[in-house]
C-alpha cells in the first residue's frame, strides 16, 4: 500500500517538473532532500540561472558569499562527476538517515558534502558550507576567473551552446599539451637517450624501448595533467561524464603501453644478466616471463578500464569465481603445471643440457616450457614430463656433478708375483697423477679382494669434466694406458673361467711363467713407461692450451 505522505511527495515533484514558474515564483521550497537539492541545480542551469534562489539553500551564508559558495559547490559536483538524481533522493520532510538524524547523503563516496534539517527546511549542512572553498581548490585548482577575465566581454557570447571562453580555452589547452609533450620528448630523446648511447651504456634496442616508455609514459602524465585543468572549462557534467570518462579509458590504454615497454625494458636487462652467468634455463624462461608479464598488465589494464565505466566489480568477481571455480576444476592439471614451470625456474633443479634421471627417464634437457620439461633421452626418443609432476618428484642431476666417479675392478691372475702386482699399481697412481682430466686429491687404487679367478684391484678415481662425451674420453685414455702398462710390465688379466692346470707333463717345459726381472729391473720398466706416458700428456696438454 502506498501512503498518503508519499502519494503527496510524487504530486508535489509533479507539479514542480510541470510548473516550475509557479513553484519558484516565490521563495524556494526547501521542505524535503529532493527540493532543496533540485532547487540548488535547476537555479544554477544556463536556462533557469538565479544564483540568488540557489544560494538559499546554503546554511549560514547570505548574499553574494551564498551566491558564490553555490555556484562553487555546483562546480565541484560537476568537476567530480557526481551526478544528481532527484527522483531517488527522500522527499519525506521528516526524513532519518541510519542514525536517526535528520541527515541525508546524496553522494555516499563523499561524505563532506550532505544535507541537514535545521527547523522546518533542509539545507546544505554547516559542515559541507564551511569545506565548499577546499572542495573547490582541490576540483578546479587553477580556477576559471583568469580564463574569463582573459577573454573579457567577447568570452561571454555564446558559441554552439557554449561560451566563446570555453571554446577558446580547448584550444589553450590542446597548445599547453603539445608544448609540453614536445619539450618532454625533447629532454628525453636528445639529451637522456642521446648521451646513454653515445657512452655505450645502451644498445639500439635499449634506445628503442626508452623511447617507447619515454613517448607512451608523456602521454599518461599528459592526460593526468588535462584531468586536472578540463573543470577550469565550467562545461556541463554530462560533456565532463563523457571527456573525462573518455579520458581515463585512453589513460588505461597508455599506462598498459607503458608497463610493456617497462617489461620489455627488464627482460633486456634480464637477458643481459643472464647471459653473463651462461643460465640456459634462464634464457629459456625469458619468452614466458615476459608473456606472463603482459598478460598480467592487461588484466591489470582491463580491471581499470571496467571500473572507469562503473561496473560493479564486486558483482563482477562473484559471478566469476562460480564460473572460475568450474574452470578451475576443468584445468587445475594445468594451473598445477604452470605453477611447476614457477616452481622449477625459481629453484633450477636443472639446466637446459643437464643429465637428468626422473621417474625411469634418463636423459638430457631440451626444452622447459609452461607446460612441460622436454627430455632427450640416450634411445634418441623425446619424452615429455608434465611440470607439476616434475616438480614433485625426486630428480638425480647428473649434470651438477663436480666430479665424474669412475669406479671398475681390474682383475689379475693369481701366479702374478706381490712385487710385480706392487709395481703395477705404483704405475696407475701415476696414471691418474698425471692425467689431465682427473681429480689429484682423492682417489683409490688398492690390491682389494680374492675372487674365484682373479686378484681384484679397486680401481676409483673421479674425472673433472663437463659432460658425458668429456668423460668417455678420459675412461678411454685412462683405461688405454692401464691396459698398455699391463703389456709393458708382463701383467695377466683374469678371465671369469676355471681352468684345469697341470704344473708339469712328462717331456714338457712348465706352463707356470717365469718371473725373472729383479726389482729393480721392474721399476725401470715402469718408470721408462710412466716417463713416455708423462710425455705424451704432457704434449697433449701444450696443444690445448695454444688453441
Amino acid at each position: 500500500m502506498i501512503n498518503q505522505k508519499t502519494v503527496a511527495g510524487l504530486l508535489h515533484i509533479l507539479f514542480i517538473f510541470l510548473f516550475p514558474h509557479v513553484i519558484f515564483a516565490s521563495d524556494p521550497d526547501l521542505k524535503t532532500p529532493s527540493l532543496t537539492v533540485y532547487t540548488h541545480i535547476y537555479h544554477l542551469q544556463q536556462q533557469h540561472f538565479d544564483p540568488a534562489r540557489a544560494a538559499k539553500t546554503m546554511y549560514g551564508k547570505k548574499g553574494d558569499e551564498a551566491q558564490k559558495f553555490a555556484i562553487q559547490l555546483k562546480q565541484v559536483l560537476d568537476a567530480k562527476l557526481l551526478i544528481i538524481d532527484t527522483a531517488q533522493y527522500p522527499n519525506d520532510p521528516n526524513y532519518k538517515d541510519s542514525s536517526g538524524k535528520h541527515l541525508f547523503f546524496p553522494f555516499p563516496q563523499n561524505k563532506d558534502i550532505y544535507l541537514q534539517k535545521t527547523g522546518a527546511n533542509w539545507y546544505y549542512s554547516a559542515h559541507t558550507v564551511s569545506r565548499i572553498p577546499t572542495l573547490y581548490a582541490e576540483a578546479i585548482p587553477f580556477g576559471s576567473d583568469l580564463l574569463i577575465s582573459l577573454f573579457g566581454t567577447f568570452g561571454q557570447y555564446r558559441l554552439l551552446g557554449y561560451f566563446v571562453w570555453q571554446w577558446l580555452g580547448i584550444l589553450v589547452l590542446l597548445f599547453l599539451i603539445f608544448a609540453i609533450y614536445t619539450i618532454q620528448w625533447w629532454i628525453i630523446d636528445k639529451l637522456v637517450v642521446g648521451l646513454l648511447f653515445r657512452r655505450s651504456v645502451l644498445s639500439a634496442d635499449g634506445v628503442r624501448m626508452i623511447r617507447s616508455f619515454a613517448r607512451y609514459g608523456s602521454m599518461f602524465l599528459l592526460l593526468h595533467y588535462t584531468q586536472m585543468v578540463f573543470p577550469v572549462l565550467q562545461f556541463p557534467i554530462k560533456v565532463n561524464v563523457w571527456v573525462m570518462n573518455g579520458m581515463e579509458l585512453t589513460a588505461v590504454i597508455f599506462l598498459i603501453l607503458v608497463l610493456h615497454a617497462l617489461i620489455d625494458l627488464t627482460i633486456l636487462r634480464y637477458n643481459k644478466i643472464i647471459s653473463a652467468s651462461e643460465n640456459t634455463m634462464g634464457q629459456q624462461f625469458q619468452p614466458v616471463l615476459k608473456k606472463l608479464l603482459q598478460g598480467l598488465s592487461i588484466i591489470f589494464g582491463a580491471v581499470l578500464m571496467l571500473k572507469t565505466l562503473g561496473v560493479n566489480l564486486g558483482a563482477l568477481l562473484a559471478g566469476v569465481s562460480i564460473a572460475g571455480l568450474a574452470l578451475a576444476l576443468a584445468a587445475q592439471d594445468t594451473v598445477k603445471n604452470l605453477f611447476g614451470s614457477v616452481m622449477i625456474f625459481i629453484d633450477q633443479p636443472f639446466k637446459i643440457g643437464d643429465w637428468i634421471r626422473v621417474e625411469g627417464v634418463d636423459g638430457t634437457v631440451e626444452l622447459v616450457s609452461l607446460r612441460a620439461t622436454r627430455v632427450r633421452t640416450f634411445e634418441n626418443s623425446l619424452v615429455y614430463i608434465p611440470n607439476g609432476k616434475l616438480a614433485d618428484a625426486m630428480v638425480n642431476n647428473y649434470g651438477l656433478r663436480v666430479y665424474r666417479r669412475f669406479n671398475t675392478p681390474i682383475a689379475i691372475t693369481y701366479d702374478t708375483p706381490p712385487a710385480l702386482i706392487e709395481a703395477y699399481i705404483k704405475g696407475l697412481r701415476e696414471l691418474v697423477k698425471n692425467h689431465p682430466d682427473t681429480r689429484k686429491d682423492y682417489y683409490l687404487i688398492y690390491l682389494n679382494a680374492f675372487s674365484d679367478s682373479a686378484l681384484h684391484i679397486l680401481f676409483y678415481i673421479f674425472f673433472k669434466v663437463p659432460d658425458w662425451k668429456e668423460e668417455l674420453r678420459a675412461r678411454h685414455e685412462i683405461i688405454l694406458g692401464a691396459v698398455a702398462l699391463a703389456k709393458e710390465l708382463g701383467i695377466r688379466f683374469a678371465f671369469p673361467t676355471q681352468t684345469l692346470h697341470i704344473e708339469n707333463m712328462p717331456d714338457k717345459s712348465s706352463l707356470t711363467p717365469q718371473f725373472n726381472m729383479s726389482t729393480d729391473e721392474m721399476e725401470a720398466k715402469s718408470e721408462a713407461f710412466l716417463s713416455a706416458y708423462k710425455a705424451q700428456y704432457a704434449k697433449s696438454k701444450g696443444k690445448k692450451g695454444g688453441k
